[in-house]
């Protein structure tokens, strides 16, 4: 029987846990708490941190996984370190490190020769404000070690006093209390390329690359999503060709990874991040319902070396079904009493997921903590698909009083 680690037991890292219980595995889970729902579903529980490398690697001494998985961005360098550790499908610490640091990403895309922004990195606010003469405004303040956009600021111009509550808010949102600070680029429309790409064998899935569009009031956030992607070949050749090129530098050899990128107005292709984990807000299964990958299928069986499912998938035809995903968020504050679903919409609506429940004090959504709900739509066309897309705030939209 194969034997799996698993870091982290909360609602996220379940799929992960499940997946590989119908393979039939054995998983051992390391989670600092005895409450996650995960925890009831493992065959062992270990109460570590999964931040406590020693810890986790001391667990792996006694257990001799076969693999190591997690899906929590913060766990993914122990990951790494624990694969390396017990000598079984993985990825350099290094390039972990590179994915997890924000600047750090920044400059490995300018030695690569990729396009990206001038920018640094520092948790000493006096040195920041040092260190802007380098910038061109105007410039975004975020957090060096984070996710879902927490904290990200733009500052047309410099002001004193806005900067440094940005640079104060988003050390506290950082792992390590580091602030990347750099060059903003703007977006020609609020169209991006994100998804989850999935690496195995020197082989790229892009199953999981999806066309996003984000609201003009949250333009860090995206709210919708949709697959199969909807660029032009020569367009999708480009993303391929550059994400193909930052994975083989890195050296990356497993794994899923959460994507996110555009085109500027110059036409170059900007890769905002890749995150070496699955993507929030269920993204997996968004691919599964599209295409009929699972995806966390695939990344419990290939790390612990079985490649069935994964040579099952490179060399079928798989299904490209329409499927949009909706987040919706709220632009006023007040007490949220549900959702309006137009009735022209309601028949291609197969989902509909409450984060927040109604009656709910809200307040303004400004990352994508602040979901209200999530809902899935099925078309029958890209067509239809496209032409709705953009118009889905109008058609599903917040009661707020």
């Amino acid at each position: 029987m194969k034997k799996l680690l698993v870091l982290g037991g909360a609602k996220a890292q379940v799929p992960l846990i499940q997946a590989a219980k119908r393979e039939g595995y054995y998983v051992v889970l390391c989670d600092w708490t005895t409450t996650n729902p995960g925890i009831a579903l493992c065959d062992k529980h270990y109460q570590v941190s999964t931040l406590d490398l020693d810890a986790v690697l001391k667990v792996a001494d006694v257990e001799k996984p076969d693999g190591v998985v997690s899906n929590s961005e913060p766990a993914m360098y122990n990951v790494a370190a624990c694969a390396e550790h017990c000598g079984v499908v993985g990825n350099p610490k290094e390039a972990i490190e590179i994915l997890q640091s924000k600047c750090g990403f920044r400059h490995f895309q300018k030695k690569a020769g990729l396009y990206c922004p001038t920018a640094f990195e520092t948790d000493n606010l006096k040195e920041a404000v040092c260190q802007l003469r380098e910038l061109h405004f105007p410039i975004v303040v975020k957090p060096s070690e984070s996710s879902g956009s927490r904290g990200t600021t733009v500052l047309k111009q410099y002001n004193a006093e806005q900067f440094a509550q940005a640079f104060v808010q988003c050390s506290k949102f950082s792992v390590h209390d580091k602030v990347t600070v750099e060059e903003y680029v703007p977006m020609p429309t609020l169209k991006n390329i994100e998804g989850d790409i999935f690496v195995h064998n020197g082989i790229i899935l892009w199953h999981g690359l999806m066309t996003t569009l984000r609201s003009a009031t949250l333009p860090f956030v995206p709210n919708v999503s949709y697959l199969p992607i909807n660029e032009s070949e020569n367009d999708l050749q480009i993303i391929k060709k550059d994400m193909e090129s930052i994975i083989r530098r890195l050296g990356i050899r497993h794994g899923e990874y959460n994507v996110e990128a555009f085109f500027t107005k110059d036409k170059n292709f900007f890769v905002i991040e890749i995150n070496a984990r699955q993507g929030g807000n269920a993204l997996p299964s968004l691919v599964e319902d599209s295409s009929g990958v699972d995806m966390s299928r695939l990344l419990v069986t290939t790390a612990v070396g079985d490649n069935a499912y994964f040579d099952t998938v490179v060399q079928n035809k798989l299904p490209e079904i329409s499927i949009t995903q909706y987040l919706v968020f709220s632009h006023k504050a007040g007490i949220y009493r549900g959702l309006n679903i137009d009735p022209s919409i309601c028949d291609r609506v197969y989902q509909n997921t409450a984060i927040v429940d109604a009656d709910t004090p809200i307040d303004v959504g400004k990352n994508a903590s602040d979901v209200l709900a999530r809902l899935r739509l099925r078309f029958s066309t890209k067509e239809e698909q496209a032409n709705v897309a953009n118009h889905l705030d109008e058609l599903i939209y917040p009661v707020v009083e």
